[in-house]
């Protein structure tokens, strides 16, 4: 059960809490006047209602008897009244004879988190001069139960390797995630790309079910988007729709995607091509005798260059199922499923464009907009290769979750050139597709890699996002170099970035500390792993960013008890050559010791 309240500043909403904490039920609180983004968010629901407003697994409860409404969704009875005359007094004296009871703990005061698992990569074995067992071993007793393993082909591991893997897992208790290779490319419509995906997938859901792997991480996408013509060197071959049928079928169902493809092919046609084109017809395929041909030249001749042009469209029109060729690029592949899904009022084209046309998308002056259009066709490719799978991922059990890529190898990075760059349009693809086996891994640091800033994108977030989110990649301070910066005790802006995923219904997800080849492997167990298993433990709880105890920063009981007794010990410091009567530096015990030299044996036992 998922229960959000939501109040202003000073609100009478004590008596809320108190029900929902009195019948033990979680919730989350949400203060509207510190996040006014949030008010929109609270009153889409609520059909006019005021604060505040409690939502049930997404149902508003609200008005002036929210506490009586909530008793009745909840189920919950009036407590009974209790027969107080004369019993106060026994239970004091019944009290006064039992231990104290025990000082309650903190909501994280506990070992590991519960719902939110901690985990590392290995790193590329290329990189890091190891193999992938050695480093799954490697990570045994250091504070964390799940590995990702880097593979650069889902047949990296031989047979021995997976019955290692398989024998750590028992013996150990560890899991295995597994990072598919950045070869696959889900939106790529090229034919031979597309079948090479096909393989790969079905190899990898093989490969996930036999070291039984939690997920199989795979890149939403991987290369630039196909509108950069000059960077994309698959111009002119042989193309597929996202069912992997030959393009041309789609084109002959698609009059709208045919008349783009004529505009296109005539936008910039000199009226000396017209009249060659008209000349090759009629004097060479189609071989009239002189007078036709004069006669058809001479009307062609009379007419204004527009006529002229459009005479060439609407005659290009008619011979167009005639004379196309699914060996185009892959702009023009990417433009025809546009059309079709804009015709067939496809799910994934209406979440990312609305009721927009490709047409108006691809006219815009707005890099947005050439954006929505490449990110809801490689959607529909992206579904297309996951509905081929979908039963053998459900029979054995494997998931695989789409993270949002990063500018490889340096090309347009910064640049907003990629497929598939926002999480939000990665999540209205899995949503569309409506899988539990297909979901969401969220890497911040891909984000900033794109060129965009990673707060105003996560602030943009749906509100449900965190639903379809299973897994994030994570480092500090996410930023276009890829540096992947081992996490800190205290890191409040890493913080802040979950907390508003979890705050959109993230119930359960891994934490990954993405390792980077070359880095030393003890910043991933002295540092990374205890702070993300502190942040794991404070989001469970759901405590906001302002609301985060001094031991999310490092700073628990002990430490500040050390600090009051150094402060105690050199409270009169300042003092010291400044009085004249003898200073009282020393005690009866310490006096002795330093009379018989042995004052570094007492600064050694002094705090045991």
């Amino acid at each position: 059960m998922v229960v959000r309240l939501y109040s202003r500043s000073g609100e009478a909403s004590a008596e809320i809490r108190a029900l929902l904490r009195a019948n033990g039920i979680g919730f989350t609180e949400y203060d509207i006047d510190r996040y006014p983004s949030l008010k929109k968010e609270a009153l889409s629901g609520a059909k006019g209602g005021d604060f505040p407003i409690v939502y049930i697994d997404g149902k508003a409860v609200f008005g002036n008897n929210v506490v009586k409404d909530l008793r009745r969704e909840l189920g919950i009875k009036r407590p009974q009244p209790k027969i107080v005359s004369g019993f106060l007094g026994i239970k004091k004296r019944i009290e006064s004879v039992l231990p104290a009871s025990p000082v309650r703990r903190k909501p994280w005061e506990y070992l590991e988190p519960r719902t939110f698992e901690v985990g590392v990569t290995s790193g590329l074995p290329s990189i890091d001069r190891a193999t992938l067992v050695e480093e799954a071993m490697n990570s045994i007793g250091k504070g964390c139960d799940v590995m990702r393993l880097d593979v650069e082909s889902h047949n990296h591991l031989t047979p021995k390797d997976k019955d290692d893997l398989k024998a750590l897992a028992d013996a150990q208790g560890m899991k295995w995630a597994i990072h598919a290779d950045l070869t696959i490319d889900l939106t790529v419509s090229e034919k031979t790309h597309w079948e090479y995906v096909e393989k790969s997938l079905k190899a990898y859901i093989k490969f996930a079910k036999d070291i039984n792997a939690v997920y199989v991480n795979v890149h939403a996408s991987v290369y630039e988007t196909p509108a950069l013509r000059p960077a994309i060197s698959r111009a002119y071959e042989l193309h597929v729709d996202p069912d992997g049928k030959d393009i041309k079928e789609l084109f002959e169902q698609t009059k709208e995607a045919q008349r783009w493809y004529v505009e296109e092919e005539t936008r910039n046609i000199q009226i000396y091509q017209v009249v060659r084109y008209f000349h090759e017809k009629w004097a060479i395929a189609e071989r009239l005798k002189d007078e036709e041909y004069n006669k058809k030249m001479g009307e062609l001749n009379a007419k204004s260059d527009t006529d002229k042009i459009k005479a060439y469209q609407d005659d290009l029109t008619k011979d167009l199922l005639r004379t196309f060729d699914s060996r185009i690029t892959e702009w023009f592949t990417y433009n025809i499923v546009a059309w079709s899904m804009y015709k067939k009022r496809d799910p994934i084209w209406r979440s990312i464009c609305g009721d927009t046309t490709p047409g108006q998308l691809v006219k815009s002056d707005k890099q947005d907009d050439l954006i929505k259009l490449v990110d809801a066709v490689s959607g529909a490719y992206v579904r297309g290769h996951f509905q081929k799978h979908l039963e053998n991922m459900e029979k054995d059990n494997v998931i695989f979750v789409l993270e949002n890529p990063d500018a490889r190898g340096g090309n347009y990075k910064g640049q907003l050139q990629h497929r598939l760059m926002h999480p939000t349009n990665i999540y209205h693809v899995v949503r569309a597709i409506g899988s539990p086996y297909l979901r969401m891994s969220i890497d911040f640091e891909h984000i900033a890699m794109q060129g965009y800033d990673v707060w105003k994108e996560v602030e943009k977030f749906p509100n449900d996002i965190g639903e379809w989110v299973l897994n994030f990649d994570v480092n500090s301070h996410p930023n276009v170099n890829h540096l992947q910066h081992p996490v800190e005790r205290g890191d409040i802006f890493l913080y802040k970035l979950l907390w508003e995923v979890r705050k959109r219904g993230l119930k359960r997800a891994y934490l990954m500390y993405e390792w980077g080849g070359g880095r030393k492997p003890e910043e991933r167990w002295l540092e990374s792993v205890p702070a993300l298993k502190m942040i794991a433990k404070m989001l469970e709880s759901d405590i906001a960013p302002d609301d985060l105890p001094p031991e999310f920063f490092g700073v628990g009981p002990a430490e500040i008890e050390l600090e009051k007794r150094i402060m105690e010990r050199n409270t009169f410091k300042p003092l010291e050559g400044t009085l004249e009567f003898p200073e009282l530096a020393w005690g009866w015990f310490s006096g002795e010791l330093k009379k018989k030299g042995k004052l570094e044996q007492w600064a050694k036992e002094e705090y045991r």
